[in-house]
């Protein structure tokens, strides 16, 4: 019994970070979190974390490289890359799973929890799919670096492109 509650609890949890906003900045539930600090009083675990994406060019960093991952998935599509093209229906799989309050990706995560093995074992999606994402996000984002810097026309602007995508990650 005290499973099911569980379940149900951590599936909400899940389900209130799983929007596309939360998603492409790979927040979730732990923000909500709270613990007892040395006053005594209960505080959010990610406080500090929590304020700094309220910096709106911090967020925005942050939409950026997920929007340059994305370029960076097309390029890959379009060149036909079969080695990086094996890490696209991974991504879109494990994506689809933590997106879990995004339309139409809701929809195919619902039908992955209606399976009860999945539902149990998946209990907390994030924590389980967050590494591949991660690991995938990065090849995308370097991918997207090589659609993008062949583009450059003077060798400065190049340089400029490359510092650029390297701090972003840093910032963020």
């Amino acid at each position: 019994k005290i499973n099911q509650m569980s379940t149900e609890d951590n599936f909400l949890k899940n389900k209130k970070y799983g929007g596309l906003e939360n998603t492409a900045i790979l927040k979730c539930f732990w923000f909500d979190n709270t613990e007892t600090d040395v006053n005594r009083e209960k505080v959010f675990q990610m406080n500090d974390w929590e304020k700094y994406l309220e910096n709106p060019i911090i967020l925005g960093i942050g939409y950026l490289i997920f929007s340059l991952c994305l370029i960076g998935v097309l390029y890959i599509v379009k060149s036909k890359s079969i080695t990086a093209l094996l890490f696209v229906p991974m991504f879109l799989l494990s994506f689809t799973i933590i997106s879990n309050n995004t339309p139409i990706l809701e929809d195919l995560a619902s039908l992955f929890y209606k399976i009860p093995l999945f539902s149990q074992v998946f209990r907390f999606p994030f924590t389980k799919f967050i590494l591949p994402i991660s690991l995938f996000l990065s090849i995308f984002y370097a991918y997207s670096l090589l659609y993008l810097l062949p583009k450059c026309k003077k060798i400065i602007t190049a340089t400029i492109v490359f510092l650029i995508f390297l701090l972003m990650p840093i910032v963020f």
